[in-house]
């Protein structure tokens, strides 16, 4: 299925269709990514791809419920900018990872609560976690949206991200909310 996908030096493949898996390195590393973009350097020419909030992407009740989705929250845009950066430089695509500004958080994800208090049948509390990321937003917290769909390859992410300053961070999964941060 990979043999002509493009594979990425942290194990990192995608396929023809577009989707990414993780599978680790047969062998070790050497050097890695350095932390330094950590200390606010301004980016340049990031290829994250626009955030676009697609149908595939809400409840049946039209909530924010990006399944296989991780949304990482940071104080600061660059903070999110230079968390991209590092998981480009680890191999990551940016046609992976989207940003969301403060603005495209209050636009475009908190509008999805609507009328998730009508009371219906629900599982989960998919509501109020898009109430935290408003929350945050309306204090100029940006986010990354980054497509993990295994737990293999969230768990690298979080390890590559570790000394990022992540204020909050969920992963969604088939009827499940993980928290990522605690």
């Amino acid at each position: 299925m990979y043999a002509s996908a493009p594979r990425f030096a942290s194990g990192i493949r995608q396929a023809p269709n577009g989707s990414v898996s993780y599978k680790p390195n047969e062998k070790p590393l050497t050097g890695g990514p350095s932390r330094a973009p950590y200390i606010g350097s301004q980016l340049e020419g990031a290829d994250m791809k626009p955030f676009a909030l697609e149908p595939n992407m809400l409840t049946m009740r039209g909530v924010f419920y990006p399944t296989g989705y991780m949304f990482l929250m940071f104080p600061t845009e660059q903070d999110a900018r230079n968390a991209e950066h590092a998981l480009e430089e680890d191999g990551y695509s940016g046609e992976s990872i989207s940003l969301l500004t403060s603005q495209d958080i209050q636009e475009k994800v908190a509008r999805t609560v609507g009328n998730a208090d009508i009371p219906l049948p629900s599982a989960g509390t998919e509501a109020d976690t898009v109430r935290h990321f408003a929350q945050l937003a309306s204090q100029g917290h940006c986010a990354l949206m980054i497509h993990a769909p295994t737990g293999k390859e969230t768990g690298h992410i979080m390890e590559v991200l570790k000394d990022a300053p992540i204020s909050y961070g969920q992963k969604y999964r088939h009827l499940v909310i993980e928290d990522l941060v605690e």
